[in-house]
């Protein structure tokens, strides 16, 4: 017995011990068929104690314990004090931590269906042996000195408490009074306990009961127990069972079954014909495997063949808690009826994978051999929903590798070790009476569309129908009675997983991907949306009672109303093939596309980048040329239809004048040829230099391959929100070329931004683009720069640096001369899991730093998360990654095999938080391949454009066809491809560094794409490089290199003290550095090994930070001169609409100011319904002649205007000319005009008077600025002794009179 006593605020545990037998039930092999064993009795060896015993028994295999206690133990009625030993933490006065986790998706639920597990998630103490002593005292000790608050999450609730010592399920099923204890000594989610009870254990039962206890040496913690229903498969509801709900919509072939739970005397009727009905599996059967041995992240698989086509049903991976024994449902369609046995029958194949594939490894040599998992299988077994149990009819292949015993307890070995076998194929027959259904094949292409009715009824003479009479038709076997499936798509099958609709909708949110459909090891992986009702499944079954009214209203009749849909959905593009686009167009998902049930999903593209609707398309905003619209829609049955529209966008021939202009009116004309058109005419405002409503900026000239780019600063005046700006610019450039195109970008006010608006034909560019969003303040702002193709403008505000020659970098240090670089982090699992802040910290860092350090791109390379279904690590990895799109930092991530659950391959989490729908507006963000299992990303730095590609975990065909795909697509792009495999970090003795990806990925990606420059991976612990050599051209010579770069810094103190790689481009000097960086520990390079020499073809390092690599740059001399720019606003201001015209359509414009600019631009609507727009019409009305008195001035007369006297010499012709003269003697700079206006008239300086500035002593400059002037009179500048400087037209003839400049000492002669 145990007895917790408290001394001197200690906890003490006296235990005083018992032993307790373990009771085996035998298994009574008392069966009506010689592979068949009684439901009732229980298969599983279990301890079971009486319930007054339980509350006195102590954890089993207690870890950590001390030598003396462990003696003690055994010793019966001995009391022992289990203080612990010098190891174990201090007791602080409480209980072990044991409560429900309420952040992750494991509470407990009221009901689970028959054949899934119970799993239920606590968040309890660190259990001894559960980490590493690195990471015990992390957790104890860790704390960040520059805010010490900031502690990991996970640490701060763990690091002081006692380790738990153990845990247990306690459990009983049914109304069972005796409990049975499944004792824990792992813990595998640090920090919780994961507890499951496996479907086999539930399978056949109503209910299950359980509570847990967690154990430290001081005492224990108790859970409640707790009831969980069991929605069993079987009908016992006493009613008909139809597996076709009321309303469902079908298309195709389906399997129809009915089920009333007894006899199955039935007669069914489709709209009141009577269907000829055959006993089969209503949900098919449950195949039971226990694993052993079985090896985190090998493909291990089960299968089956239906139709000539090899399916998976699950896969056997022992990732983390999952249980080794599985509940696997074999379909109907997989059954076969044998005519002699009258049984049905299935073989199900069992495989030893490898870590790439179940089974198709020969489809690729240089990865045929790769070593296969060794594992064992046990308990083979066939349960059907009424509880009866099977045993395999034979096991081949029947030689010595393999144990061909049939009996429940025989355990078989597979693997590719000498003397095994790497697959195992187990025979099961079930027997007639065993079916549980009756059913029929519906084929409702055969039907029309429209509302059908099903009626099941029990017959009231049993002579009208029996399951007998329904299996005398046996030509056909139950595979036939389910040929419907090789019409529709098996979204598990291997050969097939990776296909989708189309390629625009492989990664459509709405589309299920395949992987996705093996989310669970203990479920068939066929999860086809249009099979699902043939499937049947269990949470469909268990409501299945939920009929309607009308049908459970006719006594032992169940009815049903569905409808047939095999009619695809219409999609409406209002633009047809290889037309022009002349006018908006409004794309809504209401309206692009129809159906009469319903559509459950639509997506659209526009020249391959997703469209996000409702959207309007205006041809202003598309470049000149051709572009394509893809569109697929998918309706509620699961019919789907595509449709692609190719169209044009081209200038319009449409023209505009403005005539007859007067000083109060103009006649504005557009022609418009011989269609009947509506012509609506606006007010527009012209902007150029010359009025300041467009201000050019300095050419920023490009270097070191960076393309030089103009930036214009628009002052549009106030607009309105929908109205539009036109820019017109014409120059020249070089460096264009079929990739790269001059192009005309605005900014986004919000975003900061650019956005194409045109590009560049014969010289010239005219870019247009609606105010909103582009316009603040009455001011917007426009660039010009020589772009790659689909990339994004290198426009900054600032003026580029030069980089200057790198001095010698020895790695210890960030470089001294580069112009960019790239930060990559990877394997961030344990920070997601325990030190978020670390994952925060290191993300900020490199926000914060990215100006000072150039940093322009993040890669990561999987491992975001340590466990793939844990929500609070991925809700920590999306807080810390967030970082970066606030900060607008571009970055890529994929999948690790901790992300997935490695051989799993169950990317639900990983999709939910990294997705597309994370990153599809992000303008660096090419595309997608199955919501974001790979994408590509297009950055261009200082003229260098890259294309980084990145897969995630699982690479097979379809993933490699895809890669080459869109690196052939890029061929002038360099290509940096991001994986999480591909290099091992560090040596081991007869392991090549490439493993099996790496083998895969280099022979048929790498080494097909010559614009590969660089792999990188992470998952193994490490830093590691081989350098590879490509012959590209065939010659003999490998003049590709291609580094392959490792990097796992997680087995560092706390999951990687946040070091960071970084990629240093050094354009000047050719040159890529390469070093890492912990911010946390201020410390550069986990690895200080010294760099090597060089890295040559060939060369294999480990343990290596610092790189210093060779690569040869694109440098282009580019230059960009701006001839001319100017711009138009179309504001929304109608002067008149004149309609039904054809030819020139005219309007005459009145009411103008004289001597004014005005502009206008038209809106033309044709019978066709198509819009053009005419180009900018800007005119200047002529001025009102006014006849004005002439000033009267009279010849001899001086006038005073200002500082200086101006004395009449002459006037004709309209023309006065006068001689200037000083007023004040005190003027220091003397400036002679041109003109100077006497009583309003304007007049000629054309002389300096006589003595007119005599004495003038503190005059030292004269500016003879008048081009008129042609007489200095005599003395004119007499004695003036300060006077050093006389500036005049040197070209233009003035008479200088006697003595004028006499007595200027200090006047130079020029």
């Amino acid at each position: 017995m145990v007895k917790i006593l408290k001394e001197k605020g200690k906890f003490i545990m006296v235990l005083k011990t018992k032993r307790i037998l373990s009771l085996t039930l035998a298994v009574a092999m008392i069966a009506t068929a010689p592979n068949q064993i009684p439901a009732q009795e229980n298969d599983i060896k279990t301890q079971a104690v009486s319930p007054e015993t339980v509350e006195k028994v102590l954890p089993e295999g207690f870890t950590g314990v001390t030598a003396e206690i462990k003696g003690a133990w055994n010793k019966i009625d001995e009391e022992v004090l289990a203080n612990g030993n010098a190891n174990y933490p201090a007791d602080d006065g409480n209980k072990p931590t044991l409560k429900i986790c309420p952040d992750e998706n494991y509470t407990i639920p009221e009901a689970i269906n028959e054949g899934e597990t119970l799993q239920v998630m606590y968040d309890v103490d660190l259990l001894v042996g559960a980490t590493s002593a690195k990471r015990v005292k992390a957790f104890k000790d860790y704390v960040d000195e520059s805010n010490p608050h900031n502690t990991p999450s996970g640490g701060a609730r763990l690091k002081k408490r006692p380790y738990l010592i153990g845990t247990e399920i306690w459990y009983k099923l049914d109304e069972a009074t005796k409990w049975t204890k499944v004792p824990e000594k792992t813990q595998k989610r640090l920090g919780h306990y994961f507890m499951q009870i496996p479907a086999d254990i539930l399978f056949g039962h109503d209910q299950v009961t359980f509570k847990v206890r967690a154990y430290t040496y001081y005492g224990v913690s108790k859970s409640a127990a707790k009831t969980v229903k069991i929605n069993r498969l079987k009908n016992d509801t006493g009613k008909i069972r139809l597996n076709v709900n009321d309303g469902e919509v079908i298309s195709g072939s389906k399997t129809v079954t009915v089920n009333d739970g007894k006899e199955n005397n039935i007669s069914v009727k489709l709209n009141n014909q009577e269907q000829n009905t055959k006993a089969m599996l209503e949900n098919g059967a449950y195949f039971i495997v226990k694993t052993a041995d079985t090896a985190n992240g090998y493909k291990n698989a089960v299968t089956a063949i239906s139709n000539g086509q090899k399916d998976i049903l699950a896969l056997l991976n022992p990732w983390r808690d999952s249980t080794m024994t599985k509940v696997i449902r074999v379909d109907n369609k997989y059954f076969k009826y044998n005519e002699q046995t009258k049984a049905y029958d299935v073989d199900l194949t069992l495989w030893a994978g490898n870590t790439g594939t179940s089974f198709e490894e020969t489809l690729y040599p240089e990865v045929f051999g790769e070593n296969r998992d060794d594992y064992k299988v046990s308990q083979l077994q066939m349960k059907l929903p009424n509880g009866s149990v099977y045993l395999p009819t034979k096991i081949v292949p029947d030689n010595s590798k393999i144990n061909t015993s049939t009996e429940l307890s025989a355990v078989h070995a597979i693997g590719d070790s000498k003397g095994m076998e790497s697959k195992m194929t187990v025979s099961f027959s079930i027997p007639e009476k065993e079916v549980d259904a009756v059913g029929w094949l519906l084929d409702t292409t055969k039907l029309k569309d429209g509302k059908y009715t099903i009626i099941a009824k029990e017959n009231q003479n049993s002579s009208e129908q029996t399951v007998t009479a329904n299996v005398q038709d046996r030509e056909q076997t139950a595979t036939a009675n389910v040929q419907e499936s090789s019409k529709q798509e098996n979204a598990a099958n291997v050969q097939d997983r990776e296909q989708a609709t189309t390629a625009k909708a492989q990664d459509s949110s709405q589309q299920a991907t395949t992987v996705n459909a093996q989310e669970s090891s203990q479920q068939a992986t066929t999860a086809n949306a249009q099979d699902s009702s043939q499937q049947a499944t269990t949470a469909n079954i268990a409501n299945s009672n939920d009929q309607s009214e009308e049908a459970n209203s006719i006594p032992g009749s169940t009815k049903v109303d569905f409808v047939v849909d095999n009619t695809k959905p219409t999609i409406n593009i209002d633009i047809k093939d290889k037309a022009t686009l002349n006018k908006q167009l409004v794309i809504t998902e209401g309206d692009v596309a129809k159906d009469a049930n319903g559509i459950d999903s639509v997506a659209v593209t526009l020249d391959g980048k997703d469209v996000e609707l409702p959207e309007v398309i205006s041809p202003d905003d598309l470049k000149e040329g051709s572009h394509q619209l893809a569109v697929v829609a998918k309706d509620v049955a699961g019919n789907i239809t595509e449709k692609t529209v190719t169209f044009n966008v081209k200038n319009s021939a449409i023209t505009s004048t403005t005539e007859k202009i007067t000083n109060n009116t103009a006649t504005l004309s557009v022609n418009v040829g011989s269609k009947k058109t509506n012509v609506t005419f606006y007010k527009g405002k012209a902007l150029n230099v010359a009025n300041n409503g467009i201000v050019k900026g300095q050419v920023v000239s490009g270097n070191n391959g960076k393309a030089p780019y103009e930036i214009f600063k628009v002052n549009t005046g106030s607009v309105k929100a929908q109205e539009k700006v036109v820019v017109n610019w014409s120059g020249k450039t070089t460096g264009t070329d079929s990739d790269h195109k001059l192009t005309m970008f605005v900014q986004n006010i919000n975003t900061g931004k650019w956005k194409a608006i045109g590009g560049e034909k014969s010289g010239k560019i005219t870019g247009k683009f609606v105010a909103k969003d582009y316009v603040k303040d009455d001011k917007a702002t426009v660039a010009v720069q020589v772009i790659a193709k689909d990339g994004n403008p290198e426009i900054e505000q600032s003026e580029v640096t030069k980089v200057a020659n790198q001095t010698s970098w020895d790695g210890t240090g960030k470089p001294e001369n580069y112009d960019f670089a790239f930060a990559w982090e990877t394997d961030t699992q344990i920070y997601a899991e325990s030190f978020p802040y670390h994952y925060k910290n290191m993300n900020q860092w490199i926000v914060d730093n990215k100006k000072d350090w150039k940093i322009k791109y993040v890669l990561h390379t999987g491992d975001i998360t340590d466990d793939f279904d844990m929500e609070s690590q991925w809700k920590n990895a999306d807080t810390a990654m967030k970082i970066f799109d606030d900060a607008g930092m571009p970055y890529g991530v994929l999948a690790g095999n901790h992300d997935v659950g490695a051989g799993l391959e169950n990317y639900t989490n990983y999709q939910k938080y990294f997705g597309a729908d994370r990153f599809k507006n992000k303008d660096y963000y090419g595309g997608s391949y199955k919501n974001n299992l790979g994408h590509y990303d297009l950055i261009t730095e200082n003229g260098q454009d890259f294309i980084i590609l990145y897969m995630s975990w699982d690479i097979y065909t379809n993933e490699i066809n895809w890669m080459n795909q869109v690196l052939k697509k890029y061929p002038n792009r360099k290509a940096i491809i991001a994986l999480h495999r591909y290099t091992r970090g560090s040596e081991k003795a007869n392991t090549p560094i490439t493993d099996y990806t790496g083998k895969l990925i280099q022979t048929n990606v790498v080494a097909k794409n010559p614009n590969v420059i660089a792999v990188l991976n992470g998952h193994y612990s490490g830093a590691s490089m081989n350098v590879m050599g490509f012959d590209d051209d065939k010659d003999g010579v490998k003049e590709r290199t291609v580094y392959e770069i490792c990097t796992d810094y997680q087995s560092n103190a706390q999951g990687g003290a946040e070091y960071v790689k970084l990629l240093y481009f050094d354009l000047k000097n050719n040159k890529i550095y390469v070093n890492s960086y912990s911010p946390y520990k201020k410390d550069f390079n986990y690895y200080d090994n010294p760099k090597l020499e060089n890295y040559n073809q060939g060369t294999v390092v480990y343990k290596q930070d610092i790189v210093e690599l060779n690569y040869n740059y694109v440098d282009k001399e580019q230059s960009l001169i701006t001839n001319s720019i100017n711009g138009f606003v179309e504001t929304a201001d109608a002067i008149k609409s004149v309609n039904g015209k054809t030819g020139k359509v005219s309007y005459t414009y009145s009411g103008l100011k004289a001597d004014s600019e005005y502009s206008w631009y038209g809106k033309v609507t044709n019978s066709d319904g198509e819009e053009f727009y005419t180009n900018a019409n800007t005119f200047k009305t002529l001025k009102t002649l006014k006849v004005k008195a002439q000033p009267t001035i009279k010849v001899g007369k001086t006038y005073t205007v200002g500082k200086f006297k101006y004395k009449v010499k002459s006037t004709k012709n309209g023309i006065t000319k006068v001689a200037i003269s000083g007023k004040n003697k005190k003027i220091k700079k003397l400036v002679i005009p041109s003109f100077v206006k006497i009583k309003g008239k304007k007049c000629r300086v054309t002389e300096i008077n006589a003595n007119g500035f005599k004495g003038y002593k503190k005059l030292k400059t004269i500016a003879i600025k008048s081009k008129y002037l042609t007489k200095i009179g005599t003395k004119a500048f007499y004695k003036c002794s300060n006077l050093k400087t006389v500036k005049y037209y040197k070209n233009k003839k003035i008479k200088v009179g006697r003595k004028a400049f006499a007595g200027c000492k200090k006047l130079k002669k020029k």
